[in-house]
């Protein structure tokens, strides 16, 4: 998994998914494997309003910048 080297590494992480319990639990596995830290947002990347939300949310924690999406995320192009 892509998330486990940036933990690693002292990255802050976030993932995002529908399935809120598997993600609280990924990102709790996450967090025992080195300095950075996991967070996990609940988003379901069919739903528009979903989207904006997990925008919203990644603005407010983060103010400086974003480094990294995933590759396998996939956004609707008439979002971007």
């Amino acid at each position: 998994m892509i998330a486990e080297g940036f933990v690693v590494n002292n990255a802050t992480v976030y993932i995002s998914g529908r399935n809120a319990e598997d993600g609280k639990q990924t990102a709790e596995e996450l967090n025992h494997l080195g300095k950075g830290k996991a967070f996990y947002i609940q988003a379901d990347f069919y739903k528009e309003e979903d989207i904006y939300r997990l925008v919203a949310e990644l603005s407010k924690r983060e103010t400086s910048r974003l480094h990294f999406i995933s590759p396998l995320l996939f956004i609707p192009r008439r979002l971007m």
